[in-house]
């Protein structure tokens, strides 16, 4: 999904990255502030509920 230049880089360099640098590399969707990170969740677990179907979430 990123790359094999990049995944090799993550892998065999052992540095930490950011939550910004996890999005530039695909390995995110998205990044939120701290003190939004729960209302996101729970309206993305909402939305889940009410928009997939049961067994997909079963």
């Amino acid at each position: 999904m990123v790359g094999r230049g990049r995944a090799m880089d993550v892998l065999l360099s052992g540095r930490t990255f950011t939550a910004e640098d996890a999005l530039a590399y695909g390995l995110v969707q998205e990044v939120y502030a701290p003190q939004d990170l729960l209302a996101a969740a729970q309206a993305y677990a909402a939305e889940l509920a009410a928009y997939s179907a049961p067994r997909s979430m079963a």
